[in-house]
């Protein structure tokens, strides 16, 4: 007896770290046909209770199926079965297993899994994606419904619903759904990604998406292009994700808003010697400044940077500034912007008496 306590308690700790909170066990003790409460989705629900052994099975199949050892986990399914053939959840996911490479008993599995499982997102979130593989895309949005009446809160099954109505062309559906979700779970990534990346949304939609997402998202791959990645190397997401993050610099310059373009710059990995240019060229003479000066104070020779400040200095009529910047001309022959140069020419010819012109 002992040595069953010990192995029912080692699975319920393994099921409360491998699994969702969907499936996490509150309680599990008693033996067969006895109650026991499972919370789901924040909910309490008074269940009847599993043997340890088909709990422990469901975990092996879990972690196999999380390595991609599909074999390996429709064997514990199976095994899972055998101990206890009303578990809808091992029906469900053997069924998705078996999807591709046997539809005819994938179908029989969720036949299986409709008998006790009826009312779970995720009989119907793994139809839909079985059909979704094979292209049928009006049966696939039927259980999408199915799913989104039973998980109406649930973010996975709004995305999957979302984006069949992306590819019916149901933009106006999309949109719904979308923003529907994000009222309830306004800081998901998942959801501001799918309607920042969305083909048939708004421009307007996009754009707002993608603001939430530059202050909402961490830095990774996925999202901001590393610096040694050129354009044509990078995945259709990333150059979406990439034109938003410009759009919102150049946003950001336009209005003087600091904050925001400095935020920004941090992720599309623009130097302080780029912003220092591209904040001169939209006007913003003080972020202009601010980053030139950076640049001085690593490489004194930068003639951008040198020239940057000169010509802020100048605008900004800090006469003591503009001669300590004339004291200590930079030694570099780095190829200056002519636009630049146009700006320091109107500068010579500005501050050269008339007599000397």
């Amino acid at each position: 007896m002992h040595a069953l306590r010990t192995y029912s308690l080692l699975a319920r700790r393994l099921l409360q770290a491998a699994l969702p909170a969907s499936l996490a066990l509150v309680a599990l003790n008693g033996c067969q046909g006895e109650q026991v409460v499972r919370v789901k989705d924040g909910r309490a629900y008074h269940e009847r209770t599993i043997a340890p052994e088909a709990y422990a099975a469901y975990v092996r199949a879990r972690l196999n199926e999380s390595r991609g050892n599909s074999a390996a986990a429709m064997r514990e399914y199976e095994h899972v079965l055998a101990l206890d053939n009303r578990a809808g959840q091992a029906w469900i996911r053997l069924g998705a297993l078996q999807c591709r490479t046997n539809p005819k008993a994938a179908e029989r599995a969720w036949q299986q899994a409709s008998e006790t499982a009826a009312g779970s997102p995720q009989l119907w979130v793994e139809r839909a994606r079985c059909l979704l593989e094979r292209g049928e895309l009006e049966q696939a949005e039927d259980f999408a419904r199915q799913a989104l009446q039973f998980g109406p809160a649930q973010p996975e099954v709004t995305l999957l619903c979302a984006g069949i109505a992306s590819r019916l062309g149901n933009s106006q559906r999309e949109t719904q759904l979308l923003f529907g979700a994000l009222a309830i779970h306004p800081a998901n990534t998942a959801l501001l990604t799918a309607l920042s990346t969305s083909p048939t949304q708004p421009p307007a939609f996009r754009r707002y998406a993608a603001r939430r997402l530059i202050r909402l998202r961490p830095i990774d791959e996925a999202w901001v292009p590393p610096l040694y990645l050129e354009n044509a190397h990078l995945g259709p997401v990333q150059q979406q994700n990439a034109m938003h993050l410009q759009e919102q610099f150049e946003q950001a310059l336009s209005q003087h808003n600091s904050d925001q373009a400095l935020q920004v710059a941090t992720l599309l990995g623009v130097r302080p010697n780029q912003l220092a240019l591209a904040a001169f060229f939209w006007g913003f003479d003080s972020l202009a400044a601010e980053q030139a000066s950076v640049v001085l104070a690593l490489n004194p020779s930068d003639a951008t940077a040198w020239l940057i400040a000169l010509l802020t200095a100048d605008l900004a009529g800090a006469r003591e500034k503009l001669d300590e910047l004339l004291a200590r001309p930079p030694q570099s022959s780095s190829k200056l912007e002519p636009a630049l140069l146009k700006a320091l020419f109107a500068l010579i010819q500005r501050r050269t008496p008339p007599a000397m012109r």
